[in-house]
């Protein structure tokens, strides 16, 4: 009968020949079970330099975008992509398609953890209206973040061909700026261009000065912005500011009326006052730098008409 050799260790004394059988079975199985099973493979992506210069790794085609602002998800829409969107903010309101997608919160305080159980593989921010507390939470979480910042008519359009790249959806994309193209080069052409100040705010008095998005749409529809450019797009202007412009007309892109005590006192002498050129205009329209914009420049350029 053979005798097995005993080998010993710290605590236990095992015979070599039972060591050997086991550590062979334990590597065959670590082997098979290795092999068999399905290897977790990257989703394939590609880098892209967002509007604060960032690269960003994107998916090849996302499937579940998360649109942080109304202006990306009526891009998104309108190049085809809606089905791909996985979640909006509460002030998503256009086009009526946007109103079914799940809402994560406010532009300024979205809900991150409502975000995360989307599962998003790709979040569309704006530089401007979007905390970038949220946006540094979203990629510690291993969420892309690309961020936009349409500042201009051109850039605007800039936008809509890179969303259509980054979303598959390069011609539609192409086709909306065509469209948006065509629809202001059939303006009626002014016979002088009235002097325009935008008002979007009230107490204290805030305009949009040149260099913003706002100013294009003055120019394109045949005006001229009367708050000249400055450190700040969107500056405060005090009332011998206004009073000194004295523009033609004043727009108000609001959906409520203005306060009626505001163009009483030294205000009801501007010009725009006095010739009744006060315009409330739909806010969703001049507000939102993307494809409707080419709507508002009609809309500015028949009110424009003399």
């Amino acid at each position: 009968m053979q005798k097995l050799r005993l080998e010993s260790s710290k605590n236990c004394i095992i015979p070599s020949f039972y060591q050997r059988f086991f550590f062979a079975f334990f590597l065959f199985t670590l082997v098979f079970l290795t092999s068999c099973s399905p290897k977790k493979e990257d989703k394939p992506g590609k880098i892209v330099i967002d509007a604060i210069g960032q690269e960003v790794t994107v998916p090849i085609r996302p499937e579940k975008i998360i649109s942080l602002a109304p202006n990306i998800t009526e891009i998104l829409f309108a190049i085809g992509a809606g089905n791909q969107i996985a979640g909006v903010t509460d002030f998503c309101t256009f086009p009526d398609a946007a109103k079914t997608k799940p809402r994560t919160g406010g532009l300024t305080n979205p809900n991150l953890e409502s975000m995360l159980q989307l599962q998003p593989d790709l979040i569309l921010v704006t530089a401007d209206g979007n905390p970038k507390a949220i946006s540094d939470r979203a990629k510690s979480a291993g969420i892309p973040v690309f961020t936009i910042n349409p500042s201009s008519w051109d850039q605007i359009l800039a936008t809509i061909q890179l969303i259509g790249e980054l979303t598959g959806h390069e011609s539609q994309a192409d086709s909306v700026i065509k469209s948006m193209i065509e629809k202001t080069e059939k303006l009626s052409i002014l016979p002088s261009k009235p002097s325009i100040f935008t008002l979007l705010n009230e107490k204290p008095l805030i305009s949009a000065a040149k260099g913003s998005f706002l100013d294009d749409i003055l120019e394109k529809a045949g005006g001229f912005n009367v708050v000249p450019s400055g450190p700040e797009r969107y500056p405060v202007i005090n009332q011998e500011g206004l009073l000194k412009m004295n523009p033609d007309v004043i727009l108000w892109p609001s959906e409520d009326d203005p306060d009626p005590e505001l163009f009483k006192g030294p205000f009801k002498n501007l010009k725009a006052v006095k010739s009744g050129k006060v315009f409330k205009v739909n806010p969703d329209l001049y507000l939102r730098p993307g494809p409707r914009v080419a709507d508002a420049v009609a809309d500015l350029n028949s009110r424009l008409k003399p």
